[in-house]
């Protein structure tokens, strides 16, 4: 009965590998034509993957993001824009000054003269207020914009960056604790076995355990990655 037990096991291990593989080849196919390349064409991975710690800050990762950030410094640079044209705007309100000089010749005689003028806003300065009121508007509204953006971007940083701390403690509790649990797991249940103490059922139920932590395990170390 165990040795039927036995080749059942074998044959269902059989399947899943059968449809591992063809999965393996799908992903790979999809994988070369996402790289503009023949489908079966063969890869080869330049590393392991393999766990390899975070070790960032917070706090240092914001900095460094939002100083790179093209969007923000699109942003910004409209806000320096409308900073520059209140400035204007409001300079408007005063008057205009004007010196000139100028030269003219009348026979053999040069003559020289020079000029004074100063433009003095007027109409109580309707159409120079209007102006002052719109660039204060857009500036405001390019702050407002500027900040939303930050916060935005904040946001999505600290969710992000939530994400890959939880996946890392996730797979430290697979490395650090729950690999090395059903390992020694599998060897009491062989040693079990081979004392007689326990049956096949037993014997196979460890080692399904054992394979499906590695997977787990796999999983856990994909994700990990992924939010990295």
């Amino acid at each position: 009965v165990e040795v039927i037990r036995a080749k059942v096991e074998l044959s269902r291990i059989k399947n899943e590998l059968v449809e591992a593989k063809r999965e393996f080849m799908f992903k790979k196919r999809s994988l070369n034509l996402f790289l503009d390349k023949n489908a079966d064409e063969p890869i080869t991975l330049t590393s392991d993957i393999s766990y390899v710690p975070f070790n960032k800050e917070i706090k240092g990762l914001i900095e460094d993001i939002l100083n790179k950030s093209n969007t923000l410094q699109i942003i910004e640079l409209s806000f320096r824009e409308n900073e520059k044209n209140k400035t204007l705007s409001n300079m408007s309100l005063l008057p205009d000054f004007g010196v000139g000089i100028s030269k003219s010749k009348t026979g053999l005689i040069d003559s020289w003269g020079a000029g004074f003028k100063m433009n003095i806003p007027i109409y109580f300065w309707w159409k120079q207020t209007g102006e002052i009121n719109e660039a204060s508007a857009n500036l405001e509204s390019s702050q407002i914009k500027l900040d939303a953006t930050k916060k935005y971007i904040v946001g999505r940083i600290q969710n992000a960056y939530e994400r890959v701390t939880t996946a890392e403690e996730l797979l430290k509790n697979f490395e650090q604790t729950l690999l090395n649990d059903v390992e020694d797991e599998l060897k009491s249940a062989i040693t079990s076995y081979q004392n007689g103490q326990i049956d096949a059922l037993n014997l196979f139920d460890a080692y399904r355990t054992y394979k499906s932590t590695k997977i787990e395990y796999f999983k856990a170390l994909h994700n990990y990655y992924v939010n990295l």
